[in-house]
């Protein structure tokens, strides 16, 4: 089983290099052909403070990854 990890991906729609981040991990799991994809932590550049982005950011995810909600997601490659 291959696993990939991807970690502070800090995604934002107020920062072009965030969302620039999204297109980076895919172009970095893609060739991995992994069986799961899990996300570690730091998924917003400051989801506390713009709670926006925790939402901006599950719909970057869940564009790339079939996931799971739980204290952590995990999901596998799904590239659309």
């Amino acid at each position: 089983m291959r696993i990939a990890l991807i970690a502070d991906s800090r995604l934002s729609p107020r920062s072009l290099e965030c969302v620039a981040n999204r297109h980076a991990a895919r172009r970095a799991i893609e060739p991995l052909a992994s069986d799961v994809t899990v996300h570690l932590g730091d998924i917003t550049l400051d989801g506390q403070a713009h709670p926006e982005e925790l939402a901006c950011a599950a719909h970057m995810v869940q564009r790339m990854f079939d996931w799971r909600s739980g204290r952590s997601f995990a999901g596998t490659a799904r590239y659309a």
